[in-house]
């Protein structure tokens, strides 16, 4: 009996460590930032590359100037001309009245498997943003996922989410500006589900 519980005992060990071996890394590997024009027929754009599969983003003014829209288009380079495809992800806001508007694009890689994800924080105002989201391939490269948005968390009144890498963990903070207490949430990816998981931080 005490043999089994040792062994029991040794075999929880190795799988607590298997789970921080396996735990995903991330590094940020670009960032850009769109401000949408004010003319309707106008638009912004910032390229990524995953090797060379090109990940295009554009932002423009829609129904008149009354919404926004950033849509993620794919394409290759093909001798110095970019040939993008069909739009594979998009989102439009409502101005209502609000002259600026913008979106920070950040390019992240994990270091576990080499796949790419992107997070787009949503901001009326320059420095705060009202929501995040982050997408990315699958892994047979076939359709663009959104995995995470930040209006499905819980958080605080003026939360000001925004996604970010830090010491090599990607995280989703809705910490309010100028706020005591961190609203933090640890995002990895769960390669049994095929999608991101989250854990919520200890305040501090």
């Amino acid at each position: 009996m005490k043999y089994f519980k040792k062994i029991i005992v040794l075999f929880l060990c190795i799988f607590c460590a298997a789970g921080t071996v396996f735990a995903d890394n991330f590094i940020k590997t670009g960032s850009k930032l769109l401000t949408v024009p004010k003319d309707s027929h106008k638009y912004v754009q910032a390229d990524f590359y995953e090797g060379s599969k090109l990940v295009r983003f554009e932002a423009t003014k829609i129904s008149n100037g009354r919404q926004t829209e950033i849509r993620c288009t794919t394409g290759k380079k093909i001798f110095g001309v970019v040939d993008t495809g069909n739009t594979l992800w998009s989102v439009t806001d409502n101005l209502d009245g609000r002259s600026y508007m913008a979106y920070e694009l950040k390019q992240y890689r994990s270091i576990n498997t080499g796949h790419y994800y992107y997070s787009i924080d949503c901001m009326y105002a320059r420095k705060s943003s009202y929501r995040s989201y982050l997408i990315g391939y699958d892994t047979d490269y076939k359709k663009m996922h959104q995995y995470i948005n930040s209006r499905n968390f819980t958080q605080p009144k003026y939360g000001n989410p925004r996604i970010d890498v830090s010491n090599n963990k990607l995280y989703l903070n809705c910490t309010p500006a100028n706020s005591k207490t961190r609203t933090l949430y640890l995002l990895d990816w769960s390669a049994a589900d095929n999608w991101f998981s989250y854990e919520t931080q200890p305040e501090i």
